[in-house]
């Protein structure tokens, strides 16, 4: 069932709705029920993002070496082991491959925040039951939050749904 979803500038509305300006409202309970992840490249990512929860966030840090992680260091250091993802939150974005819109998220999944006509500004791993892991801003540490509460929705990829091995880099241009 879907409505129009006008200017509404949100991604979830009471855990159950989805809109972003120009699009079709949709309803997603989906989006909270517990979902197994795809593939066990997803179920690597989403054990090794839990055991980084209380690291600290660091601008541009990839990992404890470096003093903590920002949300593409947290993510792209998840998917270390078999997929390789370029480093911002930006050029994970359009690395692809998109997850359509409506379709359940998967543990494993990363999901993005932003306007990627402009600038996404946040990626989190999805954990399933509607939970993030992210490294959310300076003076904060990795922790697992609400995904309904994290701002103007842009997109999510399936980073496992790659071959392994090929990894994934930003289009030509």
């Amino acid at each position: 069932m879907a409505k129009s979803g006008g200017a509404w500038p949100v991604w979830w509305r009471l855990g159950m709705a989805a809109a972003c300006p120009g699009h079709r409202l949709l309803l997603v309970d989906s989006y909270r029920r517990s979902v197994a992840p795809s593939s066990a490249a997803a179920q690597r990512a989403t054990e090794f993002a839990k055991a980084q929860i209380g690291q600290l966030y660091v601008w541009g840090g990839d990992g404890p070496a470096e003093g903590g992680f920002d949300c593409s260091g947290l993510t792209r250091a998840a998917y270390a082991a078999g997929i390789t993802l370029p480093r911002t939150a930006h050029t994970h974005y359009f690395a692809g491959p998109p997850v359509p819109p409506g379709a359940p998220l998967l543990a494993g999944d990363l999901v993005f925040f932003g306007n990627p006509k402009t600038k996404i500004h946040h990626v989190v791993l999805h954990v399933g039951d509607g939970k993030v892991i992210h490294a959310p801003t300076f003076g904060q540490r990795v922790q697992i939050a609400e995904l309904a509460t994290l701002g103007r929705y842009a997109g999510a990829t399936r980073p496992s749904a790659t071959p392994m091995g090929n990894g994934l880099a930003p289009p030509a241009g």
